[in-house]
């Protein structure tokens, strides 16, 4: 059986190219190791304040720390939405934040300050 196309032979045609979601991040460019020794500081005090008590602030504050960029914070946030805890469980949501770690991760890694 030979199979004929009668759209010129453009393969492209008959299987477009669907774009993807775009997986880059813009706030998420450079790591110093300074700025990844002052997200250290900052995520044990969060994780302290986070054992002491349930505290909507604590998590926002968790929240900008994984918008800065730091894989931990995301982890964490993953973690979270996966459980249930101190966040409303989504599997969705868990998914993107163990994304966006992972490619903080990547960053990383790219610059040799995780080894």
């Amino acid at each position: 059986m030979k199979l004929e196309l009668k759209n010129n032979s453009n393969l492209r045609s008959l299987f477009p190219i669907v774009e993807g979601p775009d997986y880059s991040e813009d706030r998420v460019d450079y790591y110093d190791v300074k700025k990844l020794m002052e997200w250290e500081e900052r995520y044990k005090e969060l994780l302290n304040l986070l054992e002491d008590r349930e505290n909507q602030e604590v998590t926002e504050l968790l929240f900008e720390l994984a918008e800065e960029g730091y894989p931990e914070a995301r982890w964490l946030l993953s973690d979270m939405y996966l459980k249930g805890e101190r966040l409303p469980e989504s599997f969705e949501k868990a998914v993107e934040w163990d994304r966006r770690a992972k490619y903080a991760e990547g960053l990383l890694h790219d610059k040799g300050l995780n080894k």
